[in-house]
């Protein structure tokens, strides 16, 4: 017969594995309309079209609104860098102008024909809202071109600067609408059929709403694996 372990050992392993509140497990995914967040970091998710293995992305144009269907107008800048000699600025995204844009950094080339999953996240562009806000829907407009990508990341941030774990989602090559409330993020994209790397694209929406009674019985389950041995 085992000898009976102490309930301490599983609750620390509970505690380590997840954080558990009394409203469920608490999940770290970005998700602006549940918690108020003043920094966001929208990043590349995946490769972009162009041939070119010195290519990098281009964003045109972000916008962001309120639980109450306002527009917040924020301020950008980059830690990944920018291209074309300060003439393609992370300012660019904000200035209303859908021919402007910000180009990332071209050093770590983007390519489908050079794609690696260690170049996920290395051209990101970092956005600072005035104060701490609730968002509910988030525009995103890309050129409809070769520098385009069809997966993007966004991290939220509240007034700490502290950055939880990504939301993927994927885009329109043109204009992707992100929604979120208390269930999750899903993005609306323009169009249900776009070329992207030499293939056809076809896929109205995606989403991510996490499943938190499925986190937990993952959990669960690796606890019953542990007790058993």
């Amino acid at each position: 017969m085992k000898p009976e372990r102490p309930a301490m050992a599983s609750t620390l392993l509970l505690s380590a594995l997840l954080r558990v509140t009394a409203d469920g497990p608490s999940l770290t995914i970005c998700n602006p309309a549940v918690t108020p967040v003043k920094y966001l970091k929208m990043s590349n998710g995946g490769p972009i079209s162009s041939p070119s293995c010195s290519a990098s992305w281009d964003l045109h144009e972000v916008e962001f609104f309120d639980q109450h269907g306002n527009q917040i107008f924020a301020t950008a800048d980059t830690t990944t860098g920018s291209s074309w000699r300060g003439t393609a600025l992370p300012s660019n995204t904000l200035d209303g102008d859908l021919s402007s844009y910000w180009a990332g950094d071209h050093d770590h080339g983007l390519s489908c024909s050079c794609w690696s999953d260690e170049k996920m996240d290395v051209q990101a562009i970092d956005f600072t809202l005035p104060e701490e806000s609730y968002l509910s829907r988030i525009e995103v407009y890309q050129g409809h071109n070769e520098f385009t990508m069809l997966q993007l990341r966004l991290k939220c941030a509240g007034a700490s600067g502290v950055y939880g774990s990504a939301l993927e989602l994927n885009a329109s090559l043109d204009h992707t609408s992100i929604t979120c409330n208390a269930s999750g993020c899903a993005s609306e994209l323009n169009t249900t059929e776009q070329w992207y790397c030499g293939q056809q694209w076809n896929d109205a929406s995606t989403s991510h709403y996490p499943n938190a009674c499925g986190a937990l019985s993952a959990v669960c389950c690796l606890l019953l694996l542990v007790w058993a041995r």
